[in-house]
This record gives C-alpha cells, structure tokens and sequence, in this order.
C-alpha cells in the first residue's frame, strides 16, 4: 500500500505511463505469490527460522536498489528482489509464531502478528506520504533499508532459539518450479487481460502456460518422494475448508482497496486527504482487537472470533453498497470500524486453524498456503471486481439510472458481500468438521 502512494510521482519522475508503472506492483505480488509455497517447503525442511534473516536481506537489498534505480528498467528487476524477500518473510511469520507459543497460546501469538502487521497498515500510507512530500518517491524504498537489515541482524542472532527442527529431506524442485511458473503466469495473464483484454494473444497464451505448468505441477507432486505440498494434506478437511475460507475472506475484503477510493471520490466526493485518513481505520481495528480475537480463540476456540467476525464482515460490505451522495463522514466511518473489526476477529481464528490442523513438520507449508490465499485473493478480485463494476456502469448508464456509477457501486459491493457469506459457511463448515477431523500427524520421535 506504501509504494501505491508514491506511484504518481514515480510515473512523473520516470517518465513512464500509469500502464506501465502499474508493472511495480505487478513483479512484486507475482514473484511474492510464485515463490511462496516452495519457501514454505524449504521452511518444513531447515525449520521456520533458517530463512527470516535472509528474506530480511533481500526485503532490504530489493528496497536499495530499487531507491537507486534511475528508470523503470532497473526498478522492476529490483521489485523482483523485494517480492523473493517478501515472499520469505510472510511465509515464515506464522510458522515462528506457532513453533515458538504453546498450542494454548497460539491463537494470541498470531492476534499479535495480526496487530504487528496493522501497525505497518497505518504508518506505511501516512510516513510514506510525508516522505515522498519532504524527499520524494525513492526516500520510501531508502528509508526501510536499514530497517529491514537491523531487523536481519536481530533474527539471525535469535536462530538458535527453535533448535531441532531440521530434517533431512529431498526439495521437490520440479514441483516448486512448475508451481511457482504456473502462478506467475497466471498472475500477468490476469494483470494484462485486464488492460489489453481478455482475447489479446499475450494473456491468452500466458493462461494456457498456466494451466499447463499447474497441471505438470498435479502430476509431478504424485510421483515425488517429498512433494512440495503433500497430497495427504489436501486429505485433511479442516486445512482445506479453512484455507479456502481465507482465500475468499481476502477476495472479499479486498473490494474496500479496490473500489472505495473511487466510490468516496466519484459519489461521496471526499478529496484525497479525507479517503487517505480513512483506511487506516481499517488497520487500527487490528492493533487493538487482534490480540483479543487471539485470546478468544485460546479460551473459547476459533469458532467464536471467526464466524463473529467474518459476519461483521459481511454486514460491513453489506453497509458499503448503501453509499450514496447524501452519506455523512461517521457513517462511512461506521462501516469501516464494522468491517476492520471483523477482520480482526477473522484473520487470527483463521490463521489458528489453519495451523493448529497440521503437524510440526508441516507448519511451512502451512504457513505459506495461508500467505498464498491472501494473496491469489487480492491479486484474482482486482480483475473481477473491475470487470464487474465496468459491466453494471454500462448496463445502468444505458437503462438511465439516475446515479450510474452509485448503482455500480452498490451492485460490486454486495458481490463482495456475497463472496464473504461464502467464506463464512465455509467458516462453519470448518468449525463442525474440526470437531471429528484429527490433525495431519507424522510420527515423531518420542524426547528422551
């Protein structure tokens, strides 16, 4: 969200178009999302701890190069960078956090990497702001250099604190490589079908790449010794309803990113300060309410935080497709604080029983498919929502509605709305089939 603030004054200053600029963001989440589900394996394989310290290194050597960087062809190589680095440091956050916490604790441990992960939320947008103002766009890369190395610094002195978690197993690289091709072709099939069209020859091939490199990826994972993504996971119900309900819970949440700055610019007509104060409300439901979502979880069971807050979530999106011109600032307001709330329930429950529902040897995966989800769910809503939008904007336009682009709005909203009914049913289903469903266990060595 920080580099989407500085993306006007790198088009300006690159001398490049919004088309192209929009390529940043594109070779950050692609790379993050290809390479994530194999850094998870690798995690499972040299313990959770063995890559933070360099995905930090990377993180920091991809931001320094990119403030660096005197055109748009040497900042995309560098975003590069920062996704392998990204990609490492969100798939081992939770693997740490549940090797570290007992299972009774795990659900605050995670509230509170939720409540951490807010923090960003709400100073990246407003620091970044304030130096791109004072210093300009590369002070936003520049600055967390010597951030992310003092943070390296500090996580490879504390390697030694989860000792015993290397095991001695073959890396699948076939399975990693094919996985990982296969999402990034997708992911600029997508970003490239949206601006060139559905039909233009580049996305369509890039699809059919996709679905060749996942389908070899299916056939490879059932002839490897140790798969990248063990098949007996996907046999496990809980991890797998619980995966798909994260998945759809960020396809849905998602819309507020895509869709509310235009909606409170076009309808409300709020100028960019005003929309730029009120995201981070968002995020400040999660430093306060996650930690309590995790406790909950601990005490009561996730059932309670992630059913409670995926319905908030519902109710909220539900509140946003009733926006119209005559709307006051508190009311938008509301909406925000129903909505982040119900985040702040949702993503630490969920994440607790994604993990809680694997065994030790299978927290990296773990840890990487709920990274993946979010991901794949920002990255495959800004297609649809758009596409949506546009189409409901022409349909009412040409039945001369009396607010078009307010009808279009309601009508994107209450899909997204739609969407999170799903992601709770799943929610529930997951919560009656962790009832019977044992975890995914291996066994282990009993401790001397």
């Amino acid at each position: 969200m920080t580099v989407n603030v500085a993306l006007p004054a790198m088009t300006a200053d690159l001398h490049t178009t919004i088309l192209s600029i929009q390529w940043i963001i594109i070779a950050y989440l692609s790379t993050q999302a290809g390479l994530t589900l194999g850094i998870g394996r690798g995690l499972d394989i040299l313990g959770p701890q063995a890559l933070y310290p360099l995905g930090l290194v990377c993180y920091g050597a991809g931001c320094l190069f990119s403030g660096l960087a005197p055109a748009l062809g040497l900042v995309l190589p560098a975003r590069v960078l920062q996704g392998i680095g990204a990609s490492i440091i969100t798939a081992s956050g939770p693997a740490i956090m549940t090797a570290a916490f007992p299972s009774q604790m795990r659900g605050r441990a995670l509230g509170l990497l939720t409540a951490g992960s807010a923090v960003g939320g709400i100073g990246g947008p407003v620091v970044g702001g304030l130096l791109i103002a004072r210093f300009g766009w590369r002070a936003i890369f520049l600055f967390r250099v010597p951030l992310s190395w003092t943070a390296a610094i500090l996580a490879q002195a504390a390697r030694g604190m989860l000792a015993g978690q290397r095991v001695r197993e073959p890396f699948d690289y076939t399975g990693a490589v094919s996985f990982g091709g296969g999402l990034v072709a997708l992911v600029v099939a997508l970003a490239l079908g949206q601006r060139q069209g559905w039909w233009n020859p580049l996305p369509l091939g890039l699809g059919g790449l996709a679905v060749l490199l996942l389908a070899g990826f299916v056939l490879a994972e059932r002839r490897a010794p140790q798969p990248v993504l063990d098949p007996r996971i996907l046999r496990n119900p809980l991890f797998v309803i619980a995966s798909l309900a994260g998945l759809l819970a960020s396809f849905s949440w998602f819309s507020l990113w895509l869709l509310m700055p235009y909606l409170l610019s076009e309808v409300l007509g709020l100028d960019a300060v005003q929309i730029g104060l009120l995201f981070p409300v968002i995020s400040a439901c999660s430093v306060f309410l996650g930690p309590v979502s995790g406790w909950m979880s601990d005490r009561f069971g996730p059932g309670l935080p992630s059913l409670s807050g995926q319905g908030l979530i519902i109710v909220g999106l539900a509140g946003m497709a009733q926006l119209d011109s005559l709307t006051s600032l508190s009311e938008v307001v509301l909406r925000l604080v129903v909505i982040g709330t119900g985040m702040a329930f949702f993503i630490p429950a969920n994440s607790s029983t994604v993990m809680g529902s694997l065994s030790a040897q299978r927290l990296g995966v773990g840890s990487a498919i709920l990274a993946l989800g979010r991901t794949l769910g920002a990255v495959c809503s800004v297609p649809v929502y758009s596409s949506f939008y546009t189409q409901r904007l022409a349909v009412y336009g040409a039945g001369a509605a009396p607010s078009p682009a307010s009808a279009a709005y309601r009508d994107s909203f209450l899909l997204a709305a739609g969407v999170a009914a799903i992601a709770w049913a799943l929610t529930l289903v997951s919560r009656l089939t962790a009832h019977r469903e044992r975890p995914l266990r291996r066994p282990q060595a009993t401790p001397p």
